[in-house]
């Protein structure tokens, strides 16, 4: 079992992995590339989206060479913004194509009546058009600050200064601060772990936890780790449910930086109260393969939650490259059972310091 399909058995979103939708589906996307975007983009802007109308129907194509039939749309949007090119108008009309479906087909652009935007375009004759059929407008604040207001950098910057609003609005919901997390995590610029590093001080951040904490998890993500103490305690001492995503977060981001310095939070990580924590430390520690990440991995089958014993159980087999003995969704318990005894018999045989 990966460590996808662990966060989702364990109740887990890594971020980066899972998008929702308004219709509140969720599926696995692509991760954006804004620099990529933003270089292939003729125009950008940022503005409120008006009016979407639905003008027909129309055939979208599929990487298989099949179509899928959709919704031709078209969405008034005011102009506040121009990052790049030069729109003649400050309500501007964009044609595309859109998926309602999302538990198949294609992914495509959405828009909403009321939403506030960042857009990335094309001309297409008077209208315009998307600069990629999906993935090509994200969620912005509406609060301004200097952090988007210089004129230095290039475009690139710009857009990524914009978008970084969002981490500063003390209006904003938790989620919503969070998402612009998500949504500039990936990129390779420093700007962005300099944008976590000061929202981390900021008034949003001091009174929102789950924000502070996903921000903690960010910055070790982009291999920050003047933040491990504080991560550390975050993770280990605070126990609210409405925490735990972040803290699931946490866990994923030592995976990023030096086993020696992540192994031994993620093996006091093992010992949370939270089953569904201690089943992403043990998947985390299987990339760590140190004595003493494989002598808490032995320990974790003594476990009480099944979740956990499998997910140790796991990562043991790709340390010692083992076959897997798992049968597929832990059942029947018969056969769970043998493997977790296959392998504490595999522990007894090993002289490792903390196992004796």
């Amino acid at each position: 079992m990966n460590l996808l399909q662990q966060a989702s058995r364990s109740g887990l979103v890594l971020l980066g992995t899972l998008t929702c939708s308004m219709f509140a589906y969720c599926r696995l996307v692509p991760i954006r590339d804004i620099a990529k975007l933003t270089d292939s983009s003729p125009v950008i802007v940022v503005g409120e989206v008006l009016r979407v109308v639905q003008i027909g129907s129309g055939e979208i194509p599929m990487p298989d060479g099949k179509s899928w039939t959709g919704e031709s749309m078209t969405a008034f949007i005011r102009v506040d913004e121009v990052l790049k090119g030069e729109p003649a108008n400050r309500t501007i009309q964009v044609d595309y194509l859109q998926n309602n479906n999302w538990e198949g087909g294609p992914l495509t652009n959405l828009l909403t009546d009321g939403t506030y935007l960042m857009l990335f375009l094309r001309k297409d004759g008077e209208k315009f058009a998307f600069a990629a059929p999906e993935q090509s407008f994200i969620p912005m604040s509406r609060s301004r600050s200097a952090l988007s207001g210089g004129s230095d950098g290039d475009v690139y910057t710009q857009v990524l200064r914009h978008l970084g609003e969002g981490l500063f609005d003390e209006q904003a919901s938790s989620q919503d601060r969070t998402q612009t997390i998500l949504s500039i995590d990936s990129e390779q610029s420093p700007a962005v772990p300099k944008m976590f590093k000061a929202a981390l001080d900021s008034p949003a951040a001091r009174s929102d936890r789950a924000f502070r904490f996903e921000l903690l998890a960010a910055l070790v993500r982009h291999k920050d780790v003047s933040v491990l103490p504080d991560l550390e305690t975050a993770l280990l001492t605070n126990h609210d449910v409405i925490l735990n995503n972040a803290r699931g977060n946490m866990i994923y981001a030592l995976q990023q930086i030096d086993p020696s310095l992540s192994s031994p939070i993620l093996i006091q990580a093992l010992k949370l109260p939270e089953p569904q924590l201690r089943a992403a430390a043990a998947v985390a520690l299987g990339s760590v393969r140190s004595n003493g990440a494989i002598a808490a991995l032995f320990a974790a089958l003594d476990d009480p939650d099944t979740e956990v014993r499998g997910s140790a159980i796991n990562s043991l087999t790709g340390i010692f490259h083992a076959p897997q003995c798992l049968p597929p969704g832990y059942a029947p318990a018969d056969l769970f059972q043998a493997c977790v005894d296959h392998w504490r018999e595999f522990a007894a045989s090993q002289d490792l310091p903390h196992t004796r």
